[in-house]
């Protein structure tokens, strides 16, 4: 009875990843397809990425560019569209811009007595306010979740993290199971 509960959870290991991986992708494509009213399964999706692909060739040339920024000044001139839309801009900017914010992997002294620390990311390194000086903005994503916190710590409790930032972060989000660079050795059936 053992082995048959043994090799079931093996199984369900297996399975359910595969299962919510699928989902978790066909979810997406299916309701961009409906909302292009695509005939086949992934045209829309391949629709939407063309057009986000053909957006970004308008964007790099002179006047397309022009037109943008002039699309992106009228949209933040309205109040509440402004809040949402530029929160938006700036997080997606800061993983995938020209200006990339999660690029300085950083050790942090959260309670240095205990030996308590935290893995983020240094988003700000200077402050114009009197009362930041000398502190920098760094932010800690939580594991599994799309939340985080952003702390201001004495720049002297702030260590560089030599480290890729997208290993970090996937080691982050996975609660420190995935993405550390060591491997767990595979059992013998």
């Amino acid at each position: 009875m053992r082995r048959i509960i043994k090799d079931f959870f093996k199984g369900l290991l297996f399975v359910v990843p595969l299962v919510l991986t699928v989902y978790l992708i066909w979810l997406p494509v299916t309701k961009i397809d409906n909302l292009v009213d695509a005939k086949y399964p992934g045209l829309g999706l391949a629709i939407v990425l063309v057009s986000i692909w053909a957006i970004g060739l308008v964007a790099s040339n002179r006047l397309g560019g022009k037109l943008l920024r002039l699309f992106d000044r009228i949209i933040t001139s309205v109040p509440i569209f402004d809040l949402l839309y530029s929160t938006i801009k700036d997080l997606i900017a800061a993983f995938v811009g020209e200006k990339r914010k999660f690029d300085q992997p950083v050790i942090v002294d959260l309670m240095p007595s205990e030996g308590i620390q935290g893995l983020g990311f240094i988003t700000r390194s200077e402050f114009d306010e009197e009362e930041l000086a000398g502190l920098v903005a760094v932010y800690l994503p939580q594991s599994y979740n799309i939340a985080g916190n952003l702390l201001l710590l004495p720049r002297d409790r702030v260590r560089p993290l030599n480290m890729e930032s997208g290993k970090l972060m996937t080691m982050i989000m996975s609660g420190g199971i995935a993405g550390s660079g060591t491997e767990e050795p595979e059992e013998d059936g």
